[in-house]
């Protein structure tokens, strides 16, 4: 909740342009909500941005057909967590009401504070699906070369989208496997405190999920991910950490695997 008088207050104070600077008040203490706003945050990028490409700006994801069972099982796994999650805030609902009061004296207003119900409603795990467009999906009346054009133009425009979700499964694995490889780097300098199984995992989860994410063909990211596999084959934390000639190879194997992603 922004507050106006003390924006003012610190601008005139430091003889500087209001404009420049925000208060904010908290009407709810933020260990109330953390839980729920980290469970949200670990739901977009651990499970929806694994499991679907970017396609458009606003947040909509190309889910590849592959895998559209197991992300319909996982995102209703998920939200039944995060329904749970809002039912214990809820349940407290009052309670933390009562506490905002205590932290802000002065400042509480009662009147900016929803009922139970109107803030269950604030509280939406939602997922909404539809097919891609087509050329042919056009229902206007206008002329054939009008129309030839606004297919064409359809097309082209996803074909580069495709173009653009190979990219980034590309992109995933060069730094899943960059990372890999700096790791290794790091333990043969002697910084043994900060691996993690993490660092395999990242790898192998990827090389299982990649077939069935890719759209269309891309040889080149097929045979990386071949030689992803055949690079972690009888490969473990424990080996890693106690050969330096295995955390050799895996740097050896690992640079030729990005450089053959690399345009």
């Amino acid at each position: 909740f922004p507050s106006h008088d003390t924006a003012k207050e610190y601008a005139s104070n430091h003889q500087c342009d209001e404009s420049m600077h925000d208060a904010t008040t908290r009407l709810i203490p933020k260990e109330y909500t953390d839980k729920i706003q980290k469970f949200e945050s670990s739901v977009r990028n651990n499970f929806v941005n694994n499991l679907t490409l970017p396609w458009e700006r606003g947040g909509t994801c190309l889910l590849p057909t592959k895998v559209i069972d197991k992300f319909m099982s996982g995102i209703g796994q998920l939200r039944q967590e995060y329904d749970q999650l809002v039912a214990e805030f809820l349940e407290k609902y009052e309670d933390i009401v009562a506490d905002a009061k205590i932290r802000l004296n002065g400042d509480f207003d009662a009147s900016r504070y929803p009922s139970r119900e109107d803030v269950s409603s604030c509280f939406r795990m939602e997922v909404s699906y539809s097919p891609l467009p087509s050329g042919g999906d056009y229902r206007i009346e206008s002329s054939k070369e009008i129309l030839d054009e606004l297919v064409a133009e359809t097309e082209r425009a996803a074909d580069a989208k495709l173009e653009s979700a190979r990219s980034t499964l590309r992109q995933r694995l060069i730094d899943a496997v960059q990372h890999l490889s700096d790791r290794c780097k790091a333990i043969n300098e002697s910084d043994k405190a900060k691996w993690f199984e993490t660092n395999i995992t990242n790898v192998t989860d990827l090389i299982d999920l990649i077939p069935s994410m890719l759209i269309g063909d891309d040889a080149e990211l097929m045979d990386a991910v071949k030689s992803a596999r055949e690079m972690l084959t009888s490969v473990d934390s424990d080996l890693i950490k106690g050969n330096e000639s295995v955390r050799d190879d895996i740097r050896k194997k690992a640079a030729a695997i990005v450089s053959s992603l690399q345009f």
